[in-house]
């Protein structure tokens, strides 16, 4: 396949100072759902041919996972979160200007054991499989195959890991190309080995758990997360439990805070939180796991999650030294995906918090990207937008202040954003992230490759009619912030091209969004989720494998 151009054309709308629109039109039919579908297709160390010119410290490992099969035998998955993970790995080479592509199957249980019986295996979905499993399978699922992540891929210290939103965690070797081991909770998948702790109290299972999106603390190394820990019998306390995992042992988990909820509040489903230089802050909306609910077989999409609209949303702010619990602050309830960035703002010890908001009217994510309304043109363009919404929390009275972030995009709906790593628990002006339905005639499945400085109200947006961009990740020039701009860096991300029904990497400059260089894969990768950049990854022994001998 020929290479594509790298240049886009400048489209200047005048909406606003510093608003820029970099946008190609390509004509498209609704190919959206295709994103969407089984690519069974796997490949070992192919290199690409890249276009354009690497960054000189574009040198490291991309990790992408995702779902990459939707189908097994007879059964279809109904969620496009509830494929099978499928492992994208890119390794850049900015000497050579060279970029190595792999992607293989992640052989987790559930993959394994939904292979051997031709059929979805149990675990919990967020939609039932059509047609439906014919047994009675709630506590089937519960202590089933739960083991599929696909969320995101980290590092505890140099120990490599692929977690999604629960307590089991995916320990893997070799830049993330083979399991290593998985640990889960004491209440969950005999099979595998538990985590070598004591840390969940007696009567509660803790099951949900936002290892994607812990963060490390820069001081110890410490990896920090929280879980949410339900009761298995009325009556009985529930909570979140802040916890630490040193790179020394990886497989332990260390409580720095147990909050005790208050008598008739559940756990927050929690897929992230935010940090500061001295706090956790956790965001605790109204998303409860509904445990008779799953128990008796509902995917959380189909009401094993509630989210009931006359709860408040609890921000618990937490020392990260003492584990105490500092202060509580309600608001009116909403429904959120990530925080974009936590901060202590001045000599008032006031809280800035920035996060992806939904209202609680308005769809969960996990509602609106069932496949029956991402399938429907109308439904999905109908459906509500999302904002980033700031949370400025003031210690001395216990109130909030609530604005939007972007006050000249009231319903951006903008996700994923990602920001320069050194200012993560400081003061930022700058994060990049997808933005869904950026072009209005178009409708929701016109994503975008976006940034935002909250400051200056620069805006820029990069769009390409029929291209689908998944989260792009921020790759500093100056890892440790103390030279160079904010902005000063390049974006690295995945995009499906629906009209060429394959998909390439693409490398930005994260101040312009222009295209620096970009690399045909040669093979469709379907919603790939969260992107990880581990600098200076030293490469496989292997010798790289002709893409034709391949697919």
């Amino acid at each position: 396949m020929a290479a594509r151009g790298v240049g886009l054309k400048l489209a200047a709308l005048g909406l606003l100072a510093g608003t820029r629109t970099w946008a190609e039109e390509t004509p498209a039919g609704d190919r959206f759902m295709e994103w969407f579908a089984d690519e069974l297709r796997e490949v070992d160390r192919v290199p690409l041919k890249v276009t354009g010119k690497l960054p000189s410290y574009l040198t490291g490992l991309m990790v992408q996972p995702g779902p990459g099969r939707f189908t097994m035998g007879e059964y279809k998955m109904n969620h496009a979160l509830d494929g099978f993970s499928k492992i994208n790995r890119l390794e850049f080479d900015a000497k050579k200007n060279s970029v190595i592509f792999s992607a293989q199957f992640l052989e987790s249980g559930f993959y394994n054991e939904s292979k051997e019986s031709n059929a979805i295996a149990h675990s919990m979905l967020l939609c039932e499989p059509a047609p439906g499993r014919s047994q009675p399978h709630g506590l089937l699922n519960v202590l089933g195959a739960n083991d599929n992540n696909y969320i995101k891929a980290r590092k505890i210290g140099d120990t490599e890991f692929i977690a999604s939103d629960t307590n089991v965690v995916t320990f893997m070797t070799g830049g993330f190309s083979k399991i290593n081991d998985t640990v889960t909770p004491s209440l969950m998948m005999k099979s595998h080995n538990h985590w070598e702790d004591s840390m969940e109290p007696e009567g509660r299972m803790c099951m949900m758990a936002a290892f994607a999106h812990g963060h490390e603390d820069p001081d110890t190394g410490d990896f920090i997360s929280v879980t949410s820990c339900v009761a298995l019998m009325p009556g009985m306390p529930q909570s979140h439990i802040i916890f630490k995992i040193h790179p020394s042992n990886p497989r332990r988990r260390e409580k720095i805070a147990e909050l005790t909820l208050p008598s008739g509040r559940s756990p927050s489903y929690m897929h992230a939180f935010g940090v500061t230089e001295r706090y956790v802050v956790l965001v605790a909306t109204p998303l409860y796991m509904d445990l008779p609910a799953v128990m008796q077989g509902k995917g959380l999409a189909e009401g094993g999650l509630l989210m009931p609209v006359e709860d408040h949303t609890l921000f618990q702010v937490v020392d990260k030294t003492s584990g105490k619990l500092v202060k509580e602050y309600k608001v009116p309830g909403f429904l959120f995906g990530h925080v974009v960035n936590a901060f202590e703002d001045g000599p008032s010890g006031d809280i800035v918090i920035d996060v992806t908001f939904k209202t609680m009217e308005s769809r969960s994510f996990f509602e609106y990207f069932k496949t029956v309304h991402l399938g429907n043109m109308i439904d999905r363009d109908l459906a509500s937008k999302g904002t980033i919404m700031r949370y400025k929390l003031h210690p001395e009275d216990g109130t909030v202040e609530t604005s939007y972030t972007l006050p000249n995009e009231p319903s951006c709906d903008i996700e994923v954003p990602r920001m320069h790593p050194a200012r993560v628990g400081k003061p930022y002006c700058v994060f990049w992230g997808v933005q869904f339905g950026s072009n209005a005639t178009l409708g929701f499945a016109s994503f975008a490759v976006v940034k935002r400085n909250w400051c200056t109200g620069e805006q820029i947006t990069s769009q390409k009619t029929g291209h689908f961009p998944a989260e792009h990740e921020f790759v500093p020039k100056y890892p440790d912030g103390k030279q160079g701009a904010e902005d000063e860096g390049t974006l690295v991300g995945i995009v499906f091209d629906s009209i060429q029904g394959e998909s390439y990497v693409q490398v930005l400059d994260a101040q312009t969004l222009e295209k620096i260089a970009e690399a045909p894969l040669g093979i469709k990768v379907p919603f790939p989720v969260h992107a990880s950049f581990f600098p200076s990854a030293a490469p496989s022994a292997a010798n790289p494998t002709s893409l034709e001998t391949l697919i």
